[in-house]
Parts: structure tokens; sequence; C-alpha cells
């Protein structure tokens, strides 16, 4: 039963309204991945992801943490 609460957690995050449109402030918030509170994201729930695994901003960079998360399970 243990083992069930150590699975990774791997987040893809897709926004619209990620582009800064020349917008200092907002290039200087969006510099972490989903932690920009332009994009109205739940911070606390971002932190339990970061906790338990990922967030990532593609499908390649999605299918590429799938592979080494299952590559350890593999070991």
């Amino acid at each position: 039963m243990e083992a069930e609460y150590n699975k990774p957690i791997i987040a893809l995050y897709t926004d619209s309204r990620q582009g800064s449109f020349g917008n200092q402030q907002k290039l200087n918030a969006v510099d972490e991945v989903a932690e920009s509170q332009f994009s109205y994201v739940n911070l606390y729930i971002v932190g339990l992801i970061k906790n338990r695994g990922k967030i990532v901003q593609s499908k390649k960079e999605l299918l590429d943490v799938l592979k080494i998360n299952l590559n350890k399970l593999k070991v």
C-alpha cells in the first residue's frame, strides 16, 4: 500500500496565456513553469506536484520524463 503513495506526478502545463507580450514584469514572473500569477494556477497544487514529480511544458518533454520514470521502475 505504501508504494501507491510514492508514485511520481507528472503534469503537462499548457496555457494559451503564456505569452508575455513585452511586459517585463510578466517576463520575470513566467521564468518558473506554472508559478506565474498571470496564469491563475493554484500554487498549492503546483507545490504538491513539484514535491512528488515535475511540471512540463510540452508533449515531447512529457514523453521524455515518462520514459525516464518508466526506466526507473524497471531497475
